[in-house]
């Protein structure tokens, strides 16, 4: 695969996700008449790992919060010391972006053979021959190419479009959200590309800030709602492509004795949803900020007026796209300015195959 412009395969990626997006939107392969109608789903669970698993974070919020389906996430890594219990009409989602990933197949392999069958389970992969594809009763591609990079960030966005797919799916279904208001969101879904254009937009300002953080050791990344899991893949990516020690916290709960950790060599960086209105996430996240402030630490605000990086205005409930990609490039960059392999970082492997 030639990079052709780009430095690295990893910034090729990440520039190629506004197309990413509009394939993953207009896709026909996400053929949602294979999942089971929503009066056979009564709860929905999703095993996955890493960057797969931040991305089932995401897709809890929407599933319950869109179309009001209780859902539980858990790390496959985890499962087989602690297994959902048995319950009934459950749909589990099993999460990987080579198909391949060993704790997410274990978990997978365990379900099915203490269920007796009873759980639909569904493959959510970037490789439909892959074995988690093939072991599932269905599967559905998030269909991003071919990903070179071992760190995630096109099949994390492609794996969020799909998770808006479902809970919209699913909320047409149930009546939580009616043909107009269904109408509204796909005008807005259909907007996110070119917004997400803008934001690469600022990459020089994004690289300047990386810089600046060079020699930063501890980087803490808040974020709250739909952007908690944001905060949980920024830090992630900054493990693994910088070697910082990035923690992500919930915003609210980061006051209930995290905040001890700060001092004047630990910079925060705060996920603000850019909105047309002010939310009360966004007050939420202001007034940590603030706090932190106050007590002598430097605060990186990203959306938000008066932010670092300032984003194009969005409903907080897509605002995931578009807060990743400052976060996949500070990264990026951060790794760059230390003259790390970003393509390749140490101790990590990927499968790299897809369909």
């Amino acid at each position: 695969m030639a990079l052709q412009k780009f430095q690295h395969f990893m910034l090729k990626e990440i520039y190629e996700q506004p197309e990413v997006i509009r394939h993953s939107l207009n896709d026909p392969n996400k053929a949602f008449q294979v999942l089971p109608t929503l009066d056979q789903v009564e709860e929905i669970q999703i095993l996955a790992c890493g960057t797969s698993f931040h991305a089932g974070l995401v897709g809890q919020f929407l599933l319950e919060q869109v179309a009001g389906i209780p859902t539980r996430v858990r790390s496959a890594s985890e499962f087989l010391a602690a297994p959902f219990p048995r319950t009934r009409n459950t749909l589990l989602m099993v999460v990987s972006q080579s198909g391949e990933t060993a704790d997410v197949l274990a978990a997978m392999q365990a379900v099915k053979q203490s269920s007796g069958g009873a759980f639909k389970i569904l493959a959510i992969t970037n490789n439909s021959q892959s074995s988690i594809a093939t072991e599932a009763d269905c599967e559905i591609s998030v269909a991003a190419g071919v990903e070179t990079s071992v760190a995630a960030t096109k099949t994390f966005t492609a794996q969020l479009a799909l998770f808006y797919g479902l809970a919209f799916f699913y909320a047409r279904q149930g009546q939580h959200l009616s043909h107009e208001q269904l109408k509204g969101w796909n005008a807005q879904l259909d907007a996110l590309p070119a917004q997400v254009e803008k934001v690469l937009q600022q990459e020089a300002t994004i690289a300047a800030i990386a810089a600046s953080l060079k020699d930063t050791k501890t980087l803490i990344l808040l974020g709250t709602g739909i952007n908690y899991p944001l905060a949980l893949e920024g830090a992630l990516k900054l493990k693994e492509t910088t070697y910082t020690h990035a923690e992500g916290y919930a915003a609210g709960e980061f006051l209930h004795g995290p905040i001890a950790l700060l001092d004047q060599t630990i910079p925060a960086i705060a996920i603000c949803p850019s909105q047309p209105s002010r939310s009360a996430s966004a007050e939420r996240i202001l007034k940590v900020a603030q706090k932190i402030s106050s007590n002598g630490s430097d605060v990186i605000l990203l959306g938000g007026s008066d932010a670092a990086i300032v984003l194009p205005p969005c409903e907080e409930l897509l605002s995931p796209f578009l807060n990743i990609v400052p976060l996949q490039l500070l990264a990026y960059h951060l790794a760059i300015a230390r003259t790390i392999d970003v393509d390749r970082p140490r101790n990590i492997t990927k499968f790299l195959k897809s369909s």
